[in-house]
């Protein structure tokens, strides 16, 4: 089985090296391929055997980003049975309870074009500290939030075109309880701070900004602060915390999909907090 994984980047010095860390222990890094928008922070000076490919930094645009991964995704189904498509902070992970890692689940599955129970990793600032880059992430992150928004259509075999964002793509949604995305944009307040000023100080499209897409990357400090840090804060203070289940949300998800031009959009589900079990702890 040929895998490989495609992302999309502009001065990523930490995620990216989760990204490339990640995946490429998975999937090895000759399979990993980097979109780079003229990053000048030297995070995609030296990638080794990963692959970079190297595009003009003109004003961001979710559209033409997704156009870009959806052509580069169906280029790479030429050589490969599966391309995974993610921004860098997101991590793709099965249940290790029932597989042994990221390829052992494609293998047994074989999802057409998989979707993947999103959660939001939580820095809860009252209870732990700044993260270390070089241990495992979730050994030190206990809490995470599910989220409608960040339960994206990430595996594919089969050419896919995704919507702006990468929410929602031209597939029907097939979740599996046993398949997550750990988005990692509120892993740690300090580099969450420091991403926010790199988005606040991008250049956007009258596209981008006049349609709303990605609107909390332009979010003001107060804000970003108030959705990314003190909710967990206060939900772990108000005992909001709930089991580690989705059963009900992927019903949700998928019993009220609309397809819209080609496009399926997913049914509304409540976000949740949860905390992360301990088999997940070393994994990334």
């Amino acid at each position: 089985m040929r895998i490989a994984a495609l992302t999309y980047v502009y001065n990523e010095t930490y995620n990216l090296k989760l990204w490339r860390k990640y995946y490429g222990k998975n999937l090895g890094d000759r399979n990993l391929y980097i979109i780079d928008r003229e990053s000048d922070d030297g995070s995609t000076t030296d990638l080794g055997e990963a692959n970079k490919i190297l595009v003009p930094r003109i004003e961001f645009d979710d559209v033409k980003k997704s156009a870009t991964l959806s052509s580069m995704h169906t280029a790479l189904l030429q050589s490969f049975d599966y391309v995974i498509v993610t921004d860098c902070d997101e991590l793709v992970v099965p249940d290790p309870d029932h597989y042994e890692n990221l390829v052992d689940y494609i293998v047994k599955k074989e999802p057409k074009v998989a979707s993947c129970i999103g959660l939001n990793v939580r820095h809860v600032l009252t209870k732990e500290g700044p993260l270390d880059i070089e241990r495992p992430v979730l050994a030190q992150r206990r809490i995470a939030n599910f989220a409608r928004a960040s339960s994206k259509p990430l595996v594919s075999s089969i050419p896919t075109v995704w919507v702006a964002g990468g929410h929602t793509c031209d597939a029907q949604p097939q979740f599996d309880k046993d398949l997550f995305v750990f988005h990692l944009k509120y892993m740690d307040y300090s580099l969450a701070m420091g991403r926010q000023r790199i988005n606040m100080d991008t250049a956007w499209s009258e596209r981008q900004t006049g349609s709303g897409h990605g609107a909390h990357h332009r979010h003001d400090y107060e804000r970003f602060v108030s959705e990314g840090f003190l909710d967990p804060i206060n939900a772990v203070r108000s005992n909001l915390i709930q089991p580690f289940e989705f059963n009900s949300e992927i019903q949700a998800l998928t019993e009220a999909v609309t397809e819209r031009n080609g496009f399926f959009h997913l049914g509304a589900a409540a976000p949740k907090y949860v905390e992360i079990p301990e088999r997940f702890r070393n994994i990334l």
